[in-house]
């Protein structure tokens, strides 16, 4: 009899399992292992960018607002081009003003000074009288900046992709600055949006003086 309860176990035809499949415990396992991975480099990058001295941090924050509005520039002219056929100026356009010692006062100046003022230390002094959570902080501010650009008569594609990628930085700069005092971070943010848009300044002059030339 043991025989052959020892034969017919393993005749029997084996039992299915239940659990998922090879494929799909693969991908259980790394969905959880990717978020972590890609969660603890961004988490170095910030403790990174905290130590970084004044300079050097609006000078890099400066450049990541470009990658960002390079990024989402792309992302949503393909988005728009899909859905209308056609394309919305670019993420770098400054209409059609004259390049000039005006338009770089206004852009250079008086834009980062008003807009830090309305963009990231108004709302974030605001909301803190409800709550002090990171994550709320920066979503008021990137949409207090964001409206900044994109509420009035004539808002483009561009405008939407700039509010977006300076919101997002500038508002990261303004909150980790407060730790130490508002007016520094008031004047960090500032000088970083500044510098961008210096920069911003100086590739349009270049590129009308070149056109000129030939």
């Amino acid at each position: 009899m043991e025989v052959d309860g020892g034969l017919s176990a393993c005749l029997r035809p084996p039992v299915q399992q239940t659990g998922p499949s090879g494929r799909q415990a693969v991908k259980t396992r790394l969905h959880p292992m990717i978020w972590m991975w890609s969660k603890g480099i961004v988490k170095r990058h910030i403790d990174w960018l905290g130590r970084l001295r004044i300079p050097s941090f609006i000078f890099i924050s400066a450049g990541y607002i470009f990658i960002f509005k390079i990024v989402l520039g792309v992302f949503g002219i393909v988005f728009y081009m899909l859905f209308t056929g056609t394309e919305n100026g670019d993420a770098w356009d400054i209409d059609d003003h004259v390049i000039g010692y005006g338009l770089f006062i206004k852009m250079v100046v008086l834009a980062p000074l008003i807009e830090t003022f309305l963009g990231q230390w108004l709302p974030i002094r605001l909301t803190e009288f409800a709550t002090k959570r990171t994550p709320v902080l920066m979503l008021i501010s990137i949409s207090a900046f964001t409206g900044l650009h994109v509420l009035h008569v004539s808002a483009k594609l561009s405008d939407l992709v700039i509010g977006l990628s300076g919101g997002l930085i500038l508002a990261f700069a303004f909150i980790h600055w407060k730790r130490v005092s508002f007016w520094r971070a008031y004047w960090v943010t500032a000088a970083a949006h500044a510098v961008h848009s210096a920069s911003i300044f100086f590739v349009k002059l270049l590129e009308e003086s070149f056109i000129r030339f030939i």
